[in-house]
């Protein structure tokens, strides 16, 4: 078996690209393509070349390439050897923070792909070419066919498979993107294939929610009328639902609808004016949530806007996620305009203390809370110098510009249609503020983060505090990053993965080694299948004068502190004494979560 720990290991990068291809037979039922009559030649079963688009039946094709190689491919695999280069920059968790110029929802995974181009045969790609009145070789080159009949290849699935010769394709490590774009080729005859991670179309050139309306009023309206009508005909059932919420200028109404036919059923809410309305004033859908859970908001938004599919989104998983640590985050809002979807997800993983990343590996995007490294969160490794890190490659910093010590949040909006960054157009403001920290004897000085949130209000005041007291948790002092190199043979620990780490770098006031408990923020195989660099945070949540014990409420019958065993101290919490320990053994007091 060859895999990561074998000796003499020789790597291979393979990269998959999907195309579509149609199941169809050229002219045979329900094809009802036929030459001299729908065409002078075949087409090449892809939509550009389809002569039969109502019957067009999209499967995938998959084409595979790789570097020419003496030893690969293998025999029986047909893999296309023009491929030149690999250059991957890989996705980078951002957890919640104070640097401005931060990306709530991380830096997003990208891969730049060059090949050859070439004489091809059309091998694969072409089922008639038995048929063709023209040698294939002499016609074109590989990528300049493959463009002319492939245009919609934007949006399709990409994968990079790196492993060793002789190991199975399918047990290969495979990284999972879909195109950007395809340039060339150029003047070496060089073709480009760039390609992101999925939550690319979440951007906000790419995905809005509300989606933009076309319906306007046919005639106008007075400030007290209730009755309209949508143009153009026949636009009321294909873009709004039944009931809902809709604003006109500036004022929000509630409606009920049938047809093109519009009842009002409410006027200037949310703090704006029922007014007069002209003719052609456009009829715009509204976006609301009510009482929902930060995770259905986030799934929401990327199923029904984004248009991710559903397979891609561990939704129970996330769902347990958000029971055990956000159930507070229960949230209300009103969008009035098309707003991006990257932009809604940002002010959620900012405001509601989570956050979201591609994992590119599994397929699937992750979704984890800010909370503590309680013990029972699971970690996957103990990493050290001795057995796994690479000498000379660690590289511990303080990054100064993320530390807080004030959370202003501005939240419950009087009016959703006006400023949501203005101070004034919200009603309530709490202020948190770790005092200890900005006294001369620690920081001496302030750090203030300021959120202006469209999703809280009166009834989920109490998440906005939840926010401000983990942000200062997490983030009260400098946060720490670790850097370091592991031998392929250790990579198994992935974006998002909790280690224990221990360096003779990092040490207590004693100077004796110590345990840290770091968040893998970022991994890049900068030499594929031989050496991946990391980066990691370390778990902030400790505050002066105070341990960094977390634990949950616990059973009415858990036992006596003194009775309990190591085990159970792990999770907590008992009420200790007055002077915050337990006299039995001195351990720091609990703080639940």
């Amino acid at each position: 078996m060859v895999d990561e720990n074998t000796l003499g290991r020789q790597s291979i990068t393979i990269v998959e690209i999907d195309q579509d291809f149609c199941s169809r037979v050229y002219g045979v039922a329900p094809c009802t393509a036929a030459l001299g009559t729908t065409g002078g030649t075949k087409c090449f079963n892809t939509l550009a070349t389809c002569q039969d688009t109502a019957n067009f039946d999209k499967s995938e094709l998959t084409l595979r390439f790789c570097m020419a190689s003496p030893d690969f491919p293998e025999p029986g695999e047909f893999i296309i050897p023009s491929l030149i280069n690999v250059t991957s920059n890989p996705t980078e968790i951002t957890i919640g923070g104070s640097d401005k110029d931060s990306a709530p929802l991380g830096r997003r995974a990208s891969v730049t792909i060059t090949f050859q181009d070439h004489p091809y045969n059309d091998k694969l790609v072409d089922s008639y070419r038995s048929d063709r009145d023209y040698d294939p070789l002499e016609r074109g080159t590989f990528w300049t066919k493959w463009l002319a009949r492939n245009p919609y290849h934007q949006n399709r699935p990409l994968r990079i498979r790196e492993g060793y010769i002789g190991q199975p394709i399918a047990e290969m490590r495979t990284r999972n993107y879909i195109i950007e774009k395809v340039d060339g080729a150029d003047s070496n005859g060089r073709v480009t294939i760039v390609a992101k991670d999925i939550l690319k179309l979440a951007d906000d050139k790419r995905a809005q929610c509300p989606l933009p309306s076309t319906g306007v009023l046919d005639i106008s309206i007075t400030n007290i009328g209730t009755a309209i009508t949508l143009s153009p005909t026949g636009v009321g059932n294909l873009e709004y639902p039944a009931s809902g919420t809709a604003i006109i200028g500036s004022e929000l109404v509630t409606y009920t609808r049938i047809a093109d036919a519009v009842t009002l059923t409410a006027r200037g809410l949310r703090g704006s004016t029922a007014e007069a309305h002209d003719a052609d004033e456009t009829f715009q859908q509204v976006k609301t949530y009510v009482n929902e859970r930060v995770d259905d908001v986030v799934i929401d938004l990327l199923e029904n806007f984004a248009n991710i599919d559903s397979a891609y989104i561990p939704s129970a998983t996330w769902a347990a996620e958000a029971t055990s640590y956000l159930s507070s985050f229960t949230l209300n809002t009103w969008i009035t305009e098309p707003t991006g979807v990257s932009t809604l997800l940002s002010e959620l993983i900012q405001q509601c203390i989570f956050y979201i990343w591609w994992d590119e590996v599994n397929q699937l995007i992750q979704f984890r809370a800010i909370k503590p490294a309680i013990p029972d969160e699971t970690i996957i490794r103990d990493i050290n110098q001795n057995q796994h890190i690479i000498a000379e490659s660690v590289q511990i910093t303080r990054d100064s510009n993320q530390r807080l010590s004030q959370v202003w949040i501005y939240f419950d909006p009087f009016d959703p249609t006006e400023s949501l960054t203005k101070a004034s157009n919200y009603r309530r403001l709490n202020i948190s503020v770790d005092q200890d920290a900005e006294t001369a004897i620690q920081y001496g000085e302030s750090r203030v983060k300021r959120i202006f949130s469209r999703w809280f209000d009166d009834s989920n005041g109490g998440a906005a505090l939840t926010t401000a007291a983990r942000l200062l948790l997490r983030y009260r002092d400098n946060p720490i990053y670790v850097n370091f190199s592991m031998d392929a043979k250790d990579r198994d620990v992935l974006v998002g993965d909790i280690i224990q780490f221990t360096h003779r770098n990092l040490v207590d006031s004693t100077g004796a080694p110590r345990v840290d408990i770091l968040q893998v923020v970022k991994v890049h195989e900068n030499d594929p299948g031989h050496r991946a660099e990391y980066k990691c945070q370390a778990f902030g949540f400790a505050v002066s004068g105070f341990g960094s014990r977390f634990a949950y409420v616990m059973a009415n019958i858990a036992p006596d502190y003194t009775s309990a065993t190591d085990d159970e101290k792990k999770f907590g919490g008992w009420i200790c004494s007055n002077d915050g320990s337990f006299s039995s053994d001195d351990g720091d007091a609990y703080r639940i979560i």
